[in-house]
């Protein structure tokens, strides 16, 4: 495992890099590693690397691969960690079960619209909404949407043409 090399080479993070990705994985637990680097500028991978060496952040390591920073979840200790699993465990299950709906040209409501997926990449994903331009997004950061219930996946126009009028702007 390439962690070794950073308790055997040790590093540090600059203090301010330091606060600023603590400060984004304590108010955004389970945030992803490409959706941190997305939101922070200064933030590299190898920054998140050397402070979980030290025990500053957590990861679990059994989850995903640390080169998957799409899906490399971050929290601020272990048992934040454990919490959000069990909270997940305990939550009603979801419509979406897994990623396989996420097709090409798959309909999704995103804050009360309805957008189409153009393409989900290991970087970017591409959506296209009813009316105007495509929008690209981090790849990691659209599935936080998706994960968290901000942007739904549309499993039948009929659900999409029978929803309430106030989601159907």
């Amino acid at each position: 495992m390439f962690l070794e090399d950073y308790v055997r080479f040790p590093a540090s993070v600059p203090a301010q890099i330091q606060a600023e990705i603590e400060e984004r994985v304590k108010t955004n637990p389970g945030i992803t590693l490409a959706g941190l680097m997305a939101t922070e500028d200064r933030v590299r991978a190898n920054d998140v690397y050397v402070m979980i060496v030290l025990d500053q952040i957590y990861v679990d390591l059994a989850a995903a691969p640390l080169k998957e920073h799409s899906w490399v979840q971050l929290y601020p200790d272990q048992q934040t960690h454990e919490a959000y699993a069990l909270y997940r465990q305990s939550k009603v299950p979801s419509t979406i079960t897994n990623t396989s709906q996420l097709v090409a040209n798959a309909s999704l409501v995103w804050d009360g619209r309805l957008w189409r997926l153009v393409n989900m990449g290991e970087t970017t994903t591409t959506l296209l909404p009813e009316r105007g331009e495509p929008m690209q997004l981090p790849s990691g950061f659209f599935l936080q949407l998706l994960d968290s219930g901000c942007i739904s996946i549309v499993t039948s126009q009929k659900a999409w043409v029978h929803s309430p009028p106030k989601v159907r702007r």
